[in-house]
Formats: C-alpha cells, sequence, structure tokens
C-alpha cells in the first residue's frame, strides 16, 4: 500500500498549505504544527497560501458539527484536516498530532514529542467530536491559550489561538450588581432589590426579580456588555455569591407557584433572554442553579436561548455524584430533610432544559494548598454529567495561583474527560507521572494510592471548605505520605521533575503546618522557610481571597483562615 511521505532525512515532502482567508485560530494553529512537526522530524516545513500537488491542508466542511473533525491521508492528495468551523480544523490539527503522532501537551512546560527521521502515513480516515460543547478550566498555571487549544478546550477568551469567537464571555458570573447596582439605585429604589423579612436590604442583596423596571435595567446592560463584546457567545445573568432571594409578595406567590426560588429567576432571565434575541440571536444567556436556586422549578421552563448551570457546591467530592448524597460542611446547617439531592436536580433540569452546564469544583477553597484526594472520581462523574445530557461543564479550582497539590495532572485529566469522558483516569495518571516526575513516577503514584486509600476505607466524606483537622489527614496519613515522598525526592531527577516533586511535598508541609496552628502550635522558623519557598514555587494565594503575605502574618500571629471568615 502506498503511502504519504511527510518527510524524510530532515527534508519536508510536503507543504502546510493555509488559504489566506482561512480563520485566524487556523493560521495560528498551522504554524504550531509546523513547528512541532519539525521537532519529530528536523523538517522546516513552508506553510504557503497555494500549492499543486499533495500537501497538508485545511478544510471548513458544513457538513461537519461546529468542533468535529475529519482527518483523511492519501498519496493522492496529501493529508486533509477538516473542521466544521475553524476551531474544528483547530481541533482536528492537535488531535492528529497527539492521537496519530503520539504529540502529548502535558503541561506549559512538559511536552512530549516523538522522533522520527522518516515520517509518512498510511491511508487513514479519522473523525471525531467531544462530548461537550462548552469545556472550560480555570487553573492559571496551565490555562494559557496555547495549552488550551491544544488539548481541545474552548473556556478560554477571544484571541489569535481561538479567533475571537465561541465561547468567551460578555459578563461572567454573579451578575446582579453588575447589572443593576445597589450603589446607584437603592437610596432612591430600593424596591428595585431584595426583601428579606419584611424590610428592602442593600447589602448582601439579590434583585426583586419581578419589578419591572429592574427588568427594563438589566436588559439594557446586557445589550451595552454585549455590544463592547462582539466576540461574546454567552453572557450571565445570575444571582450574587451569598443567599437572600426577595421574598417580596410578588416574587414569592412565584416561586411558590414553582416549589423553588428558580421560579423567579428562570422567568426573569427567560425574558432578558427573550429581549435581546433579535438582536444577538447567536447569544446564550447563563444563568445559575446554585445554593437556593439549585432545585428546578415547576411550572416554567427555560428558553432555548437559556443556559442552567447547575452548580456542585454542596456536594462530596470523595464519592462519585452519581451515588453519593452527602451534604457537606456549612451546607449541612442549611439542608432539610425534603431538599433534593444534586442527582434530583440534575436529572429535573435535565428534563426541562435542553442547555444544561456543570459547575463543578476540584480544590479545597478554604486552603487551596491541602491534599484533595478526588482522583477517583474525576472519570465517574464526568461521566454522570454526560449521560444525563450536559452540554457544558466548568471545572474550577485554584483560578487565582499557582498550586502545589497535583494540580497540573488534575487539569491534563480532566481536559481529556471534557473530550471524551471514557478517557482512561488510571492509565492518564501512570502516562503523566511517567512525563512529569521521571524517576520519581512510581512513589508519586504510591502517594496518590495513599491518600485515597484513607478517604475510601473509612469511607470519609469532604467537601471544599476542609479545615486542618479534615478526617481524611490524619497523623498517620501524614506520616506515611511524607515517608513516600522522602523517597521521590532522593530520585536522580532533572531540575523541572524535582520541582513538581518539591510542590507535592510543599502541600504536605504546609499541612502539617496549619495542623500545628490549629493546634496552638505556631513555628515562626518554619513559616518563614515555607514562606520562602512559597515564592519560589510562584505561589501567591493559600486560600480563596487569602494572599500569600496577609497569610503568612496572620500564619505568625497563630490565626487560621477559618478564624478571617466566620
Amino acid at each position: 500500500m502506498n503511502k504519504l511521505l511527510i518527510a524524510d532525512k530532515g527534508i519536508a515532502a510536503v507543504p502546510i498549505v493555509v488559504g489566506a482567508d482561512a480563520p485566524q485560530e487556523v493560521k495560528t494553529a498551522a504554524r504550531d504544527m509546523a513547528h512541532i512537526l519539525w521537532r519529530i522530524t528536523g523538517a522546516k516545513f513552508a506553510v504557503t497560501e497555494s500549492c499543486e500537488g499533495a500537501s497538508i491542508h485545511y478544510v471548513i466542511d458544513e457538513k461537519l458539527e461546529e468542533e468535529e473533525f475529519e482527518i483523511k491521508s492519501s498519496p493522492c492528495f496529501g493529508l486533509r484536516i477538516a473542521g466544521g468551523s475553524g476551531q474544528g480544523v483547530m481541533y482536528g490539527i492537535y488531535a492528529f498530532l497527539e492521537d496519530i503522532l503520539g504529540v502529548r501537551f502535558y503541561t506549559h512546560d512538559v511536552t512530549k514529542i516523538p522522533k522520527c527521521e522518516k515520517l509518512e502515513l498510511e491511508e487513514l480516515v479519522y473523525k471525531d467530536k467531544p462530548a461537550l460543547e462548552h469545556r472550560q478550566l480555570d487553573y492559571p498555571v496551565l490555562i494559557r491559550p496555547e495549552w488550551s487549544a491544544r488539548n481541545r478546550l474552548n473556556g478560554a477568551g477571544p484571541d489569535r489561538w481561538y479567533g475571537g469567537v465561541r465561547h468567551g464571555y460578555a459578563l461572567y458570573v454573579h451578575t446582579f450588581n453588575q447589572l443593576c447596582s445597589p450603589d446607584i439605585y437603592f437610596d432612591e429604589h430600593p424596591e428595585y432589590f431584595s426583601m428579606v423579612n419584611g424590610e428592602r436590604i442593600k447589602n448582601h442583596t439579590q434583585l426583586c426579580l419581578t419589578n419591572p423596571d429592574v427588568l427594563e435595567i438589566v436588559v439594557e446592560n446586557v445589550r451595552k456588555a454585549l455590544r463592547a463584546n462582539p466576540s461574546a457567545r454567552i453572557v450571565s445573568v445570575s444571582q450574587n455569591d451569598w443567599l437572600n432571594p426577595c421574598t417580596c409578595p410578588e416574587c414569592a406567590a412565584v416561586d411558590e407557584e414553582n416549589g423553588s426560588h428558580a421560579g423567579t429567576m428562570i422567568t426573569f432571565v427567560n425574558r432578558v433572554a427573550e429581549a435581546i434575541e433579535e438582536e444577538f440571536p447567536d447569544v446564550v444567556v447563563d444563568t445559575l442553579a446554585y445554593m437556593y436556586t439549585r432545585r428546578p422549578p415547576k411550572v416554567v421552563k427555560p428558553r432555548h436561548n437559556v443556559c442552567v448551570r447547575l452548580c456542585s457546591i454542596e456536594c462530596c467530592f470523595a464519592h462519585p455524584l452519581e451515588t453519593c448524597r452527602e451534604v457537606t460542611g456549612g451546607f449541612r446547617l442549611r439542608a432539610k430533610p425534603t431538599d433534593s439531592s444534586f442527582q434530583e436536580d440534575l436529572i429535573g433540569w435535565g428534563k426541562i432544559c435542553d442547555r444544561v452546564y456543570i459547575w463543578d469544583y476540584v480544590t479545597n477553597y478554604r486552603y487551596f494548598w491541602l491534599p484533595f484526594p478526588n482522583f477517583q472520581v474525576l472519570g465517574p462523574n464526568m461521566r454522570f454529567f454526560v449521560k444525563n445530557g450536559v452540554r457544558g461543564v466548568y471545572e474550577e479550582g485554584n483560578y487565582q495561583s499557582v498550586s502545589p497539590d497535583m494540580t497540573e495532572m488534575r487539569t491534563w485529566l480532566l481536559a481529556k474527560l471534557m473530550w471524551n469522558p471514557d478517557f482512561d483516569v488510571d492509565a492518564g495518571i501512570e502516562e503523566f507521572t511517567e512525563a512529569v516526575y521521571g524517576p520519581a513516577a512510581a512513589e508519586i503514584r504510591e502517594y496518590i494510592r495513599h491518600m485515597q486509600k484513607r478517604v475510601l476505607d473509612s469511607n470519609i466524606h469532604f467537601g471544599i471548605f476542609e479545615h486542618p483537622d479534615t478526617p481524611y489527614i490524619d497523623e498517620e496519613t501524614i506520616t506515611g505520605a511524607k515517608k513516600i515522598l522522602a523517597a521521590a525526592q532522593k530520585k536522580n531527577l532533572t531540575l523541572s521533575q524535582r520541582i513538581y516533586v518539591e510542590k507535592v511535598a510543599f502541600s504536605l508541609e504546609f499541612t502539617e503546618i496549619v495542623r500545628d496552628i490549629y493546634n496552638g502550635v505556631v513555628d515562626p522558623d518554619r513559616i518563614d522557610a515555607m514562606y520562602d519557598m512559597a515564592r519560589t514555587l510562584g505561589i501567591s494565594s493559600i486560600a480563596e481571597g487569602w494572599h500569600m503575605d496577609i497569610a503568612r502574618h496572620d500564619l505568625l500571629d497563630g490565626k487560621l483562615f477559618k478564624e478571617r471568615t466566620c
């Protein structure tokens, strides 16, 4: 069988052809492909606008879905990568490099580039598309545009990789105060804001969603935001990040009819979505099913251009969401025996809404640096979402800073699962650790199993606001983990590998320090050493809203983050 020759002995056999009118993301990815092919073969590939004969070329095929791609190779026409859009072509380029040639993009500084002096292809047809239409992560150390594009995420904002299309936001989340500010309106119009216990409130307020003037103000501000961000395809009209829904007679009547505060929310968001649809037909209005709005309404249904983003904030993250109904931490105080479970709410929203997204959580927000042994649930949770019709997932991690608890691996695994929920996480962990931790890979995998064992053997539930005395981090577990990591640190490692190992060890060092402070023991020298190491590793925040410089003084004073938030 004839093969398509790509390169041989440092000479490129085919050019890369990108038309002058190709989308920006295709041009950028094509240049990236040329660079990676050079690293594979040692050949320099020309990127041209036209060519006679076989070439590597790209096609927008309207028969394909927007992010779907098809890769074909033949000695006659060369290598053709088609996509339903520029982004579809871009994902096809990276799928060819990854799935066909074996390239891997593990972290921003660790890639796998196979070497091949003579690169040739059998005739092939390879077609694929993502399981989810929206795939978003937010760890700052990894979520750079090129890493996101290479790993087929699409939650990044407009830039040269994404061509300024699709999943950018005009307004992001918790937007009520942006759309109708109490600082501007409350003094003259308190009726625009939440009535709580019979009084309109200004601080930690929500909007009165049955007030027609509020609707008019919000619609106008949504229009302004979209006009200012013409590439945006999502705009969030969503509750502020606290409780206090409006309970005025009008709002209460709507919510009582619907059996949920989501009654007023969806009714209001529907009206906004209807008002902007003519001017912005491709925009989706995004809102939250979060805390008091998590339960689906009984009567009103979201419009076709409304997205409901269901949040798992109260849930247990030690066990699969499909089977565990545990409510964690302080959320237990608000739970009632008649409250619906996350599972019931997901199924319920899926029955009334054709665009359900998930806002999921993959770190401990009270202490970003504590170990968070959740690798065992990543695959089951993503499959549970997709099985129930979810179309988009946002995995919120430590969005403020570099983190020491293997966030690079967690992020890479989640990117793979968002594209293909059947991705084998255990195999992924083995592959990633071998590439990133090198000679210490076996010890890192043993550490992961050790931390998971404590959780699973003792059936411990944990949430995203755990304290240093959380049951899954007891003295025996810490002692065993330190022994494993000490062995990892003794390995003959490169500088990059050592940094990744030291970050895992740093998580345990921090855990011991805050556990000691929790028990009344403050060691200034150890705290200062930890601070110096954090600066060396580029870590700036210990917890959500707790910057390292402030945290250092607090810890020296024997103060923990829970004291700052109570």
